[in-house]
């Protein structure tokens, strides 16, 4: 039996509403249309050129002050720069290829773990997070009342009843608690593994990772940071001063400020669309895409940002 064979099951039976089936049915239907959608772009992006010669500065360059040694690029060793036009020096791009769509994903190094992670899992709906000093511990609640959090060795994650249950179950559960506040004692972390929906924090996070198929998250401030966003838009606020970090989205936007503070090398690829940086960083053409590459500080942290089809827009 099948997802939709096992709704429309659960109907008859009378389990769930039948207003409650068909927006399952059509959430189904639009997660699959999602990962179609992602699966198209991965494959246009694969015929993508590689990098170019530098993208004209726009505008009047800034020059340093002195030279810097190169700094060795936090992944693997830089592939052969390919494609420059006859006669002209182009600078090396110390990372031109990323990390790649299939590289695992890390935790924040040991120095930027928390001591205590929040693991949020649904299927679709609206999250709010608020960082509170004055609570000693997580709380989550929706339109219902509280919810019930369940122990794990590093946190506490939500729990969707206290029977074993397959994953039309917990998918099911999710369906149900579409709107969730949580509050977030200073320190915590925050995981989440959300197929559908906005995530909004508000609040310092000392660490974001996890990962999304579809939607939109916002996030004033993170000091460490690991996402993977199939579709949709992340927009986030970073305060970057060790450890390896990523975000990366197939098709959709990524909008990354870097705030006050953040001792940080950046390095930025967009395979299809538009790449936006301050005005002093370095770019590179790639074919109808990106690169740029840039140190803030002494460039301690190491930051990859990754977008195969959508736009790029990072400040400093």
């Amino acid at each position: 039996m099948n997802d939709r064979e096992r709704i429309e099951s659960l109907a008859n039976e009378g389990r769930i509403t039948r207003e409650e089936a068909n927006r399952l049915l059509e959430l189904i239907d639009d997660i699959d249309s999602t990962e179609q959608s992602v699966h198209e772009a991965e494959e246009q992006a694969r015929f993508v050129q590689p990098a170019q010669a530098p993208v004209p500065p726009q505008a009047e360059p800034v020059q340093p002050a002195a030279p810097q040694d190169p700094v060795p690029p936090a992944g693997p060793a830089p592939e052969a720069h390919q494609g420059s036009n006859a006669g002209q020096q182009e600078p090396a791009n110390p990372n031109p290829a990323g990390p790649g769509p299939d590289a695992p994903r890390q935790a924040p190094e040991a120095g930027a773990t928390p001591p205590r992670w929040f693991n949020l899992e649904m299927l679709a709906g609206e999250v709010e997070v608020i960082v509170n000093p004055a609570v000693t511990r997580p709380t989550a609640r929706n339109d219902e009342g509280q919810l019930e959090l369940e122990e794990t060795q590093d946190g506490v994650r939500l729990r969707n009843s206290g029977r074993d249950e397959n994953f039309f179950d917990r998918l099911l559960g999710g369906f149900h608690r579409s709107t969730v506040e949580i509050e977030l004692p200073e320190g915590w972390g925050l995981d989440v593994n959300l197929k559908a929906g906005e995530l909004k924090v508000r609040g310092a996070l000392p660490a974001l990772r996890g990962s999304m198929l579809a939607g939109q998250l916002k996030a004033k401030e993170a000091k460490a940071v690991d996402l993977d966003v199939k579709a949709g838009e992340v927009d986030i606020g970073l305060v970057l001063t060790q450890g390896q970090h990523r975000i990366r989205t197939v098709t959709g936007s990524i909008d990354v400020r870097l705030l006050p503070g953040s001792d940080v090398e950046v390095t930025a690829r967009v395979k299809i669309g538009d790449l936006d940086t301050p005005r002093d960083w370095q770019r590179y053409a790639r074919g109808i895409g990106a690169d740029a590459n840039h140190r803030i500080g002494a460039g301690t942290a190491k930051l990859e940002l990754d977008v195969t089809t959508g736009d790029l827009d990072v400040t400093a």
